[in-house]
């Protein structure tokens, strides 16, 4: 019931609008972008733009609209919708427009959500795709086969193509309906997780053979530096994923990626089996999930390490 308040508020503002922005995070993902250009493609009556302060991989160039996001400025909206935005933080240069806008939305599913909007509907749920999906079956709108490829992309690419422990039985129930209507979703897995450029497979190799491990192989860390996505030619996200080659290890309770994203400020995601990494994050400002977080570090290369080490070895 509570849930229906909330969708009840948020169908009631996008009916209202005549112009909607909707906001993607920064290092964009499966999720903010599926949540985005679903709610966009459903809302075909609505004047309705997507922007994102970042780069965005190709490998989601088959979600209908993709070619339509835009960057810089905002510009003069009645409504603007976050998706997937933990904190003002995620959204870049956005996030002023956000902070100062009049009508604002912010639909999520991480529990570290700072509910900076004016309307906060922050689920627990899978991923926020699945918010989305609720939200737009709440409206009563009739979504196509193009709105349901970009849900499911962001259902696959949250739950790690459904093997995290945020994988429920709502989310493999969605699921359920959107391969019923979308049909053969083999050339989405194809694009999510199986078309590698060449270029990013030989980072990772790099990435792989310089691993370090600490807390008694309890922790293991992978690093790119600028100079790796300069000599092999990537950009930072092309980096998504490698992370799970951390925590993959028998050993590891918690595996991160520290990604240099100017001298003396990395990015750093985490991952664990069982200890909560989000209060990890939280040291340093960040948040996200139980298992699967986030936070930026400053400082020398080593000393960044050993501020994230040190934290670690409270929750391991």
């Amino acid at each position: 019931m509570e849930n229906d308040i909330i969708f009840g508020m948020i169908g009631e503002k996008i009916n209202e609008a005549k112009s909607i922005a909707i906001l993607c995070h920064i290092r964009p993902d499966g999720d903010t972008l599926g949540s985005a250009l679903a709610l966009k493609n459903a809302l075909k009556h609505k004047e309705c733009f997507v922007y994102c302060d970042d780069a965005i991989s190709q490998k989601f160039d088959f979600l209908k609209g993709f070619y339509d996001i835009r960057g810089g400025e905002i510009g003069s909206h009645d409504l603007i919708i976050c998706v997937d935005c933990s904190d003002l933080g995620r959204l870049g240069s956005y996030s002023s427009a956000v902070k100062y806008h009049e009508n604002t939305v912010n639909i999520d599913h991480h529990i570290s959500n700072e509910e900076f909007a004016h309307i906060n509907c922050v689920l627990g749920l899978s991923s926020t795709c699945e918010i989305i999906f609720n939200l737009i079956k709440f409206m009563g709108i009739e979504p196509d086969a193009d709105v349901y490829k970009c849900i499911f992309c962001g259902l696959s690419t949250d739950t790690g193509n459904f093997s995290h422990s945020n994988t429920t039985h709502t989310a493999f129930a969605v699921a359920s309906e959107l391969v019923r209507l979308i049909g053969d979703i083999s050339f989405i897995t194809q694009r999510l997780y199986k078309d590698i450029p060449k270029s990013k497979l030989l980072l990772l190799g790099h990435a792989l053979s310089n691993i370090k491990f600490y807390i008694g192989d309890k922790m293991a860390i992978l690093t790119i530096l600028l100079e790796d996505l300069e000599r092999f030619g990537c950009a930072s996200n092309d980096t998504e994923g490698f992370v799970d080659y951390a925590i993959n290890i028998v050993s590891v309770e918690v595996g991160a990626i520290l990604l240099e994203c100017e001298k003396g400020r990395f990015k750093v995601s985490l991952r664990s089996k069982s200890a909560d990494v989000c209060k990890i994050a939280a040291q340093f400002g960040g948040g996200g999930h139980t298992h699967a977080s986030g936070c930026m570090l400053f400082g020398d290369y080593e000393e960044v390490v050993d501020k994230l080490v040190r934290n670690a070895e409270f929750y391991i």
